[in-house]
């Protein structure tokens, strides 16, 4: 954890140290909180004039590909596909307990899933649930500047998103130049 912060101003003067969790907490709140804010000055017309002019459109065999249901193929590929080892999310489950036990709850995995992504179509207040941890970058630990921000998510959210991303990744060179 942070024990200490130095407040410093545009010019690069240190205005004040922060010692207590308190304070601390408050900063750490307001720091990311401005670096984070929407940005109100996009300008729609040139977003729209922009995307006018993409070429590139996806095959109908590969939207295809994106909109069907996930597979207990992809599900399981994505569980294997985590090392070993890995923290876990904020549920303190390791992917370890996915894979050792995957015969037992890999219907009950599909169902759960299929049923969030294609009937409910939202995620479970726990499975939306993060809790965000500071790590830090090298540099002078008392700067914030210094720390960046991690979500910590549970590990049913992982392992979904996992599969889709592999499901994306097929289909990313169809839309995206390859110098990208």
């Amino acid at each position: 954890s942070i024990s200490k912060l130095r407040i410093v101003d545009s010019d690069g003067t240190t205005t004040r140290i922060l010692e207590t969790q308190p304070e601390i907490r408050e900063e750490i709140k307001t720091f990311y909180s401005n670096l984070f804010a929407k940005q109100q000055n996009l300008d729609r017309e040139k977003q729209q004039n922009i995307l006018k002019n993409i070429k590139r459109r996806l095959p109908m065999n590969k939207r295809t590909l994106l909109e069907r249901r996930l597979s207990k193929k992809e599900l399981h590929f994505a569980v294997f596909q985590t090392e070993d080892g890995k923290s876990p999310g904020w549920d303190g489950i390791p992917y370890e307990v996915y894979k050792f036990f995957w015969d037992i709850f890999e219907q009950k995995f599909f169902e759960m899933q299929d049923q969030l992504l294609n009937t409910i179509c939202r995620l479970s207040d726990t499975q939306r649930l993060s809790i965000i941890t500071l790590l830090h970058k090298g540099g002078d630990p008392e700067d914030l500047a210094n720390w960046s921000p991690v979500s910590l998510l549970c590990t049913d959210y992982n392992n979904i998103t996992k599969a889709i991303s592999n499901r994306l990744r097929k289909i990313l060179g169809c839309v995206i130049h390859e110098e990208q």
